[in-house]
């Protein structure tokens, strides 16, 4: 993880070039350092990288995240060396890494705060990602590993049949059990993929969201290659288990599975329903697909999504921070993630207009230049002509609470 971040410290300027585990190869630094220091004219070693240790998190629980200490920086005017310790909150909407705070705590001695969802504990079984868009659990997906109700059936144009599992091997037939057993159509049985080797990624594609497994080093085809296979379970509202769209080999004995699931998509999506005080029922969930962007007068650009991520705004592109409400403050190019996809709280809606609408809070936003987390309230109006819907107006006060407030026909009610 490499980043950067301006610092003010005892009235200087300063920017601190940062790296995790390995020596930072930005800043000017002399001495290879994880953290170099620079000011306009000087640059620093805070630290080197032979005295790294690692500890428990200093500011909560031990599974909350991790200590980084750095000693033997170069010398302080004052004769002691400049040392560092970086805290790495656990955040799982933060893809790479976010830095929050940057101190002196004693001269010379800086803390550096940030935060990660590599801070976070490795799960003991890997069926949940953390993605652009939001937060994956396919553990919902995972069928037992024996009996004729451990698997998923899928067929090929060649005859070839295929049981699997998600996160999980299939009682199909393969010995030993695989994730994806292939029975040819000379009945002999083939393991393609390991379950140890099971990588889970993010899919992000024009139709949509959703998550890709891959299982490789499964049985040696003829041409000595292993036989490896990609699941790819595309994010599907309406699909409330999983469903094989179809099965292709895309190479020899390379094979791509295809299905769709509603447990494919992001948590928060899932969640994307509402019903008010009043009992009316709203469903956002179709807006999900889209960005929507609003220019105010003094030059800030804001970009929102509704219950996920925006993945094309300035504070992902620029700063890697994921957040469904970015501010760019285009003049200064600095950019401000306005909450976090985490903390989504729906409540009723309490504006003008017809009455009808919902809002959506989201807490936890960067404190850069504010001293807090900034906060947003997403208010949609229901507007029947209006699809998908776009923003109106910002209000953005200097406390750091935004309001964006929108028109969509999603924010009508289900029986309107």
């Amino acid at each position: 993880v490499r980043g950067s971040f301006n610092a003010t410290l005892n009235g200087y300027e300063y920017q601190f070039f940062i790296n995790i585990c390995a020596d930072t190869p930005l800043g000017n630094c002399v001495y290879n350092t994880p953290v170099c220091q620079t000011s306009t004219y000087f640059s620093y070693s805070c630290g080197t990288l032979t005295t790294q240790t690692f500890s428990d998190y200093k500011e909560g629980a031990p599974n909350e995240g991790v200590t980084l200490t750095y000693t033997n920086g170069e010398t302080c005017a004052n004769g002691i060396n400049r040392s560092v310790m970086i805290i790495l909150k656990c955040n799982p909407n933060v893809i790479t890494a976010h830095i929050t705070s940057i101190e002196e705590t004693s001269i010379c001695a800086y803390v550096i705060k940030m935060e990660s969802q590599y801070a976070c504990p490795l799960e003991e079984q890997q069926c949940q990602i953390n993605g652009a868009s939001g937060s994956y659990d396919l553990r919902g997906l995972t069928l037992p590993d024996r009996g004729s109700n451990s698997f998923y059936h899928a067929t090929d144009d060649n005859g070839n049949s295929y049981g699997f599992n998600i996160c999980g091997n299939a009682d199909y037939g393969c010995s030993p059990q695989s994730p994806i057993c292939q029975v040819d159509t000379f009945k002999q049985f083939h393991s393609c993929g390991r379950l140890d080797t099971q990588n889970l990624k993010e899919l992000v594609s024009t139709t949509g969201v959703g998550v890709s497994i891959d299982y490789q080093f499964g049985d040696i085809c003829l041409t000595g290659d292993y036989r490896n296979t990609t699941i790819e379970i595309q994010c599907n509202t309406d699909a409330q288990q999983l469903t094989v769209i179809n099965v292709t080999e895309t190479s020899i004995c390379q094979y791509l599975i295809k299905a769709e699931s509603k447990v494919a998509c992001p948590l928060s999506l899932q969640e994307c329903k509402y019903t008010d005080s009043k009992g009316s029922v709203y469903n956002l969930q179709d807006m999900f697909a889209f960005d929507y962007m609003f220019h105010d007068e003094e030059g800030k650009e804001y970009t929102a999504n509704i219950c996920g991520n925006t993945i094309t705004s300035p504070c992902s592109l620029l700063d890697q921070w994921y957040t469904p409400v970015c501010q760019f403050d285009v003049p200064y190019n600095l950019t401000y993630a306005l909450g976090s996809l985490s903390t989504q709280k729906f409540l009723d809606y309490q504006g003008e207009g017809n009455g009808y609408g919902v809002s959506i809070q989201y807490f936890q936003g960067s404190t850069r230049y504010c001293g807090h987390p900034r906060q947003v309230t997403i208010n949609i109006l229901c507007d029947p002509m209006q699809n998908p819907g776009k923003i109106i107006s910002v209000d953005a006060p200097l406390t750091c609470k935004y309001t964006l407030n929108m028109v969509s026909k999603y924010a009508c009610p289900e029986v309107y």
